[in-house]
């Protein structure tokens, strides 16, 4: 199933159409990894980045090449699984340093995206071409991350602007807070 932000386009799958005609699901996903992270740039994020953070379709990221970051990344990808129709869901993180220490406001966070092919489910990175039948543990070392939600896309989990991604980051900070101490 597709969200509001990864419906898939006749932009999005004329691209793949040409750029990936590929019938191996494993090959596809690296070549589609891989042309995201050579094509995609970011925004400055004091001039653009903030205005169109968790504000895009995967259409209109593909079409400017550009991305506000990891969930930018991971809406992309999505799009892309959701047109050659694997079964993914994006998956939203925040770090546990954020969510331990209440004088942390740097919401902080990451977003991968979590894809099916034959019968074992995958932790993909979009951000960094990583892929593991693991935990998020397994891609990012060095940080500890807590999933806060999985959807479609950021749309559906809520987060559509920089205030509601704070928002909901603080409001899972508490919630989360007062189940685990």
């Amino acid at each position: 199933d597709a969200g509001e932000q990864t419906k898939v386009t006749e932009s999005i799958q004329d691209f793949l159409d040409k750029n990936f005609a590929i019938e191996n699901d494993f090959e596809f996903i690296f070549g589609t990894l891989e042309w995201i992270r050579h094509n995609i740039t970011g925004f400055d994020w004091e001039t653009d980045g903030i205005q169109n953070f968790r504000k895009r379709t995967s259409e209109e990221i593909l079409k400017s090449k550009k991305s506000c970051g990891c969930s930018d990344h991971a809406i992309l990808f999505r799009g892309f699984m959701v047109a050659r129709k694997l079964p993914s869901y994006y998956v939203e993180y925040l770090e546990k340093d954020f969510l331990v220490n209440e004088l942390n406001n740097m919401y902080s966070g990451h977003v991968l995206v979590r894809v099916k092919i034959k019968d074992h489910w995958y932790l993909v990175d979009p951000t960094t071409g990583a892929m593991t039948i693991g935990s998020i543990r397994s891609l990012i070392r060095g940080k500890e991350y807590v999933k806060y939600k999985e959807g479609f896309d950021s749309w559906d989990i809520g987060i559509n602007d920089w205030d509601s991604y704070a928002k909901a980051s603080l409001k899972f900070r508490d919630e989360w807070t007062n189940e685990n101490t």
